[in-house]
C-alpha cells in the first residue's frame, strides 16, 4: 500500500508536467490528500503492538496525576523565588541570580529542578550568603528528591495498574470470543440464547474449557452452578431457563477464582437467604395449618368414635330391659 501510494503521486505529477495540464492540479491536490491515509497505519501499529496501548492509557490515566504535581511544583518555585528575592536584595548574587521574582523562578527551576550546575550555584550562594544557600538546597531537596521522584512512583503505579487491566481485558475478550465461537456451533436455533443442555455441551469444548481456565474461572464451581443458572421455578425442580449470551458470561465470570467479595456481592446474598428464609417461614406457616387441621379432624373422629361407643353399649342394655 505505501508503494502504491507514492509511486502513484509519482506518475500523476510526471504526467500533469509532461502534458502541461495546469488546469487539472486540482485533483492533484486530492490525491496528494490521500497520503494522509498513512496515519492510520500508526493506528494498526498501535493495534498491533499492546505495549503501546498500555503506554498511550497510562499517560491518559496520569494526566491529571502529573498536572497537580507540576501545579505544586509551580507554587513551590513561586515560594522559593520570593523568599530568595527577598533574601538576596542588595547583595551581588541578587542581581546576578535572583533580580526579579520570574527570573527567580526560572533560577530555581533550572538548579533545583534539572540540577543545572548545582555545585557551583550553591557555592556562589553560599559565598555571600549562607542562609540563602540553605534555601536553595531546601529547594532542591523538595523539587528533585522528593517530587520529582514521588511523581516516578505514581506513574510507575499508574503504567502498572494500567497494564494489568489491559491485560485482563484482553484475556476476557479472549475468553469471550472463545465461548461464542463454540456456542455458534452448538446453537442449533440460533437464538443466542443458552440452555442447560447446550451449556453441558458447551463444557465438553476444549478450546472455551481452555479459556475459561485462563482467565480463572473456576471449573468444579462452574458445574456446581449450573442448576442455579438455569433454574427456572422457585421449588428448584424445573430448569429449562435459556440465558442471553452476554448474561451467561456475566455470571460465568463472577466464579473467577480471583475476584473479591465486594458490597454488592453480600448485599445480593442478604437479598437471597432473606427470599429463601421468606419461603421456608411461608411452607412452615402452611404446614403448621395443615398441622392445625388435622389435629381439628383427628377431634372431631375421637369425638365420633366416643360417640359410637357411647350408643354401642347403651344398645345391650336397652334390649335386656326390653
Amino acid at each position: 500500500q505505501m508503494l502504491s501510494d507514492s509511486w502513484l503521486m509519482y506518475i500523476v505529477a510526471a504526467f500533469k508536467i509532461d502534458f502541461n495540464m495546469g488546469e487539472g492540479f486540482g485533483i492533484l491536490r486530492m490525491l496528494r490528500l490521500l497520503r494522509l491515509s498513512r496515519l492510520l497505519r500508526m493506528v494498526r501499529l498501535m493495534a498491533a503492538c499492546q505495549e503501546l496501548m498500555f503506554i498511550i492509557n497510562g499517560l491518559l490515566a496520569a494526566l491529571r496525576s502529573v498536572s497537580l504535581t507540576l501545579g505544586l511544583m509551580f507554587c513551590v518555585h513561586y515560594i522559593f523565588a520570593i523568599i530568595l528575592t527577598s533574601l538576596t536584595d542588595g547583595l551581588e548574587i541578587g542581581s546576578l541570580y535572583f533580580p526579579t521574582v520570574v527570573y527567580s523562578m526560572y533560577k530555581v527551576f533550572l538548579v533545583s529542578t534539572l540540577l543545572d550546575d548545582v555545585g557551583n550555584s550553591l557555592t556562589t550562594v553560599g559565598n555571600e550568603s549562607g542562609i540563602s544557600a540553605v534555601v536553595l538546597g531546601a529547594a532542591i531537596w523538595i523539587n528533585n528528591f522528593t517530587m520529582l521522584n514521588m511523581l516516578v512512583g505514581v506513574l510507575c503505579d499508574l503504567m502498572s495498574s494500567v497494564a494489568n487491566d489491559e491485560k485482563e481485558r484482553m484475556m476476557i475478550t479472549f475468553a469471550k470470543d472463545k465461548v461464542r465461537e463454540a456456542m455458534e456451533i452448538l446453537d442449533l436455533n440460533s437464538d443466542y440464547r443458552i440452555s442447560k443442555k447446550e451449556f453441558s455441551e458447551l463444557m465438553q469444548d476444549e478450546d472455551a474449557v481452555f479459556a475459561l481456565n485462563e482467565v480463572g474461572v473456576d471449573f468444579e464451581a462452574l458445574m456446581e452452578s449450573a442448576d442455579f443458572f438455569f433454574q427456572s421455578d422457585t421449588e428448584g425442580q424445573k430448569f429449562e431457563r435459556e440465558l442471553p449470551f452476554d448474561e451467561f458470561m456475566d455470571l460465568v465470570l463472577q466464579l473467577r477464582s480471583a475476584n473479591t467479595a465486594t458490597v454488592h456481592d453480600i448485599m445480593g446474598l442478604r437479598r437471597y437467604m432473606h427470599k429463601q428464609h421468606t419461603f421456608s417461614n411461608l411452607a412452615l406457616e402452611a404446614l403448621e395449618d395443615r398441622l392445625i387441621l388435622g389435629q381439628r379432624e383427628r377431634d372431631a373422629i375421637m369425638d365420633y368414635l366416643e360417640v359410637l361407643h357411647e350408643n354401642n353399649q347403651r344398645a345391650p342394655d336397652e334390649h335386656h330391659l326390653s
